[in-house]
C-alpha cells in the first residue's frame, strides 16, 4: 500500500525525512499497513494527519445484460420528447418602508 505525504515529518521507525508531496513509504523502505493507517489518522498529540491513502474502489464486474446484435438500442430519453425546463421568474427585492 502506498500513500501520500500531506504533512513533512520524520519517520521514527527508519529515520527518513518525508515532505509533502512524498510518496510513503520512501523507495528501499517498507511500512505495514498498520503504520499506514495510524499516520493517516489525527495523531493523538499533535492532532495532525501525515498521510493521505487514496481509497481504490473495486470495479464490479459487467453484470448488465447484453443486448442482441439483431435490434439497435433504444434512448427512451430523446431530446424531441423531452420537456423544456421552466424559468422561474426573478425575484423581487423587498421593499423597505421607512416610517414618519
Amino acid at each position: 500500500m502506498e500513500a501520500k505525504v500531506v504533512t513533512t515529518f520524520k519517520d521514527k521507525e527508519h529515520q527518513h525525512v518525508y515532505r509533502v508531496g512524498d510518496s510513503y513509504p520512501a523507495e528501499g523502505f517498507v511500512a505495514d499497513e498498520k503504520r499506514i493507517e495510524l499516520l493517516s489518522k489525527p495523531h493523538s498529540r499533535t492532532k495532525k494527519v501525515y498521510l493521505f491513502v487514496e481509497k481504490k474502489e473495486k470495479v464490479p464486474e459487467d453484470t448488465t445484460e447484453k443486448q442482441s446484435t439483431d435490434t439497435p438500442p433504444t434512448n427512451e430519453n430523446t431530446s424531441a420528447t423531452a420537456e423544456p425546463k421552466k424559468k422561474t421568474p426573478p425575484r423581487k427585492k423587498p421593499t423597505t418602508e421607512v416610517g414618519e
